[in-house]
């Protein structure tokens, strides 16, 4: 999938593991639980603006602190 807009979407607890998401854009989706274990987020804009790059802390999305997403 590329270019795929999730802009705002409440994505908790998707399950993207090896999905390709070439330049998508996640601006304010909300992630808590999702996860992207080997997805390729290549060019993606994340929920804060920042563009994804290899090894970017996603548990800030997927797990925020105050959020309630578990280790499980």
């Amino acid at each position: 999938m590329t270019r795929a807009i999730f802009e705002g979407a409440d994505l908790t607890n998707a399950v993207f593991k090896d999905a390709i998401l070439i330049k998508v854009n996640l601006t304010e989706a909300v992630l808590t639980g999702a996860k992207f274990d080997g997805a390729d987020l290549t060019g993606a804009t994340l929920p804060n603006g920042d563009k994804w790059y290899p090894g970017y802390d996603m548990t800030i999305f997927t797990n925020p602190p105050d959020g309630d997403a578990s280790d499980r």
